[in-house]
């Protein structure tokens, strides 16, 4: 990397500087609310840190909470830890932190929790509160890339990212930070990374019975001061669990103790337990997740295996039957993208472990061989190497599970996919056999239709005929009767009796036919009136719904 915009920077300082360094210190204190750019000691460019200040600024809303609820665990002159809560900037006097120019020693060794009420609230941190406490210790400002994965949002932010960054100052011409009334020599160790892991849902209701549990960050800053053998732990999680945690294991392993005369310190052996309480966090539960997705897995998918696709899967009236849905296609790809998930944060968790293993044996032989560091216990890293190769091996055997897991679900999908796609086919031709029977019973309903048309003029002939000839046939009828009675006469006609028959037959007749035709005139116009009413009627309705 070039160091000319570094080194033309006029805020970047070295070792040549006429300015005090705790002069430096102060005037970056006044600045807090400006961090990082207002840092001593840069190694990055001054672009990117004010690019880190713009992001803050930007999230500042969303990231940090209205009040302060920041937990500490100090180690000072052989006390076996001294806690405090701090509620407000102006409380930090409790840990001799408010003024830089009290020159009071940080302790051997300072935890500072920071919660939230969930991964996906705001902290419980104010921002000026925050911004003090990490320029107080100079933190390196690469931490605020994993503190914004906190903060308000509906989804999880960054559920992929993990990340890890360190930087050492070990060497006697670096010595940017060196601040000995603080007790700084400026020869550190300083990292800071981000892990996660899966822990249960501990709330009510139909997501968490869904799905019980959640991928949660835990962010760490540490630094560690190998000449004055001073620790100092930023642990930002959203729930107690590894404050609870790192609390025992100081109480139970007396870590952090001061030496008493003439033995050696356990400071940097307490550092790596510490490292491996975290590493021990995040590669813990995940064989119980993934025992719970595989078993989610195997309810979802295991009738594709066994469902059998004949004639017996249709019912009686022709339409498939089959218990899988879209739903469930819909369930195994959710399936699919929490094991995706889960990989891609247990791949993030073994390489950052994997970088703090390697770090910690690049400072084990840097130290034995130029710092001539006795205070260095070879046991306590080898201890610190083998517990992390045996979480890297079980995170390993969990990826492989994780993969075997997605194959299962891939090939299990496309089966479901097949069945879904068999079972539409069916119901295809289920409603086509349907529109053919229907097509059917329209073709037999027209020619009945057709049928009665016919017959209905066919009765219309006959009863025009038959009223024709009714009058007629009446009084033929009635005159062959002994009422009416003529004298038989030879002739062929009588014409007396044709002129009484026609007299009698045709206005009767006429009369007939008037009579039938006034009868259909009055059942056309009731027919027609009744159509008017209900055309009137559905016209006030559609005009009252508009």
């Amino acid at each position: 990397m070039p160091t000319a915009e570094r080194l033309s920077s006029p805020d970047i300082g070295s070792n040549g500087d006429c300015t005090p360094l705790l002069d430096r210190f102060k005037a970056s204190m006044d600045r807090a609310e400006d961090y990082p750019t207002n840092l001593i000691s840069r190694n990055i460019y001054s672009y990117q840190l004010n690019e880190y200040l713009r992001q803050t600024e930007i999230n500042r809303s969303r990231l940090f909470g209205p009040s302060s609820t920041v937990d500490f665990l100090e180690f000072r002159n052989g006390a076996k830890g001294l806690a405090a809560r701090l509620r407000s900037k102006s409380e930090l006097s409790k840990v001799d932190m408010c003024d830089a120019s009290s020159y009071v020693e940080d302790p051997l060794c300072r935890f500072m929790f920071i919660s939230a009420p969930s991964s996906r609230d705001r902290l419980n941190v104010e921002h000026n509160v925050l911004m003090h406490m990490l320029t107080w210790h100079q933190v390196m400002p690469e931490i605020l890339d994993f503190l914004l994965v906190f903060g308000v949002s509906e989804n999880p932010k960054d559920f992929q990212y993990t990340g890890f960054r360190s930087a050492l100052t070990l060497s006697n011409d670096d010595r940017m930070l060196a601040i000995p009334k603080l007790g700084r020599s400026g020869r550190e160790i300083r990292l800071c990374h981000i892990l996660r892991s899966a822990e249960p849902v501990d709330q009510s209701g139909e997501i968490a019975r869904f799905w019980p549990w959640a991928l949660r960050p835990t962010v760490t800053y540490h630094a560690f001061d190998v000449e004055s053998e001073r620790s100092v732990w930023l642990i930002v999680k959203a729930n107690a669990l590894l404050k609870h945690r790192v609390r025992a294991d100081c109480r139970e392993n007396g870590l952090y103790q001061s030496p008493a005369d003439g033995d050696a310190s356990n400071s940097f052996e307490s550092t790596l337990r510490t490292h491996l309480v975290i590493c021990a966090w995040a590669g813990q539960n995940w064989r119980w997740y993934i025992n719970f997705m595989e078993e989610k897995a195997q309810w979802l998918t295991r009738g594709t295996l066994t469902e059998s696709l004949n004639q017996n899967s249709t019912g009686g009236n022709g339409k498939p039957r089959s218990r899988f849905s879209f739903r469930h296609l819909q369930e195994v790809h959710f399936m699919e993208e929490k094991a995706n998930e889960a990989l891609l944060v247990l791949r993030g968790n073994m390489s950052v472990i994997k970088e703090l293993c390697a770090l910690y044996t690049n400072v084990a032989r840097v130290l034995t061989t130029e710092l001539e560091c006795a205070k260095l216990s070879p046991s306590a890293l080898g201890d610190f190497q083998r517990y992390i190769n045996i979480t890297i091996t079980e995170l390993t055997t969990q990826e492989s599970r994780l993969q075997m897991l997605l194959q299962i679900l891939a090939d299990r999908k496309v089966l479901l996919q097949s069945m879904l796609q068999w079972d539409n086919s069916q119901h295809s031709i289920a409603v086509a056999m349907s529109t053919g029977n229907m097509a059917e019973m329209t073709e037999l309903t027209a020619r009945i239709s057709q049928k009665t048309i016919e017959e209905a003029s066919h009765m219309r002939i006959i009863t025009w005929v038959t009223l024709f000839f009714l009058p007629g046939t009446f009084v033929s009828t009635l005159m062959s009767t002994p009422i009416v009675h003529y004298p038989d006469h030879s002739e062929v006609v009588n014409v007396k009796a044709l002129e009484l028959f026609l007299a009698v037959a045709l206005p009767l007749l006429v009369a007939t036919l008037f009579a039938w035709y006034c009868l259909v005139l009055w059942h056309n116009y009731r027919r027609k009136s009744r159509e008017q009413e209900e055309g009137r009627a559905k016209t006030t309705n559609q005009s009252s719904i508009t």
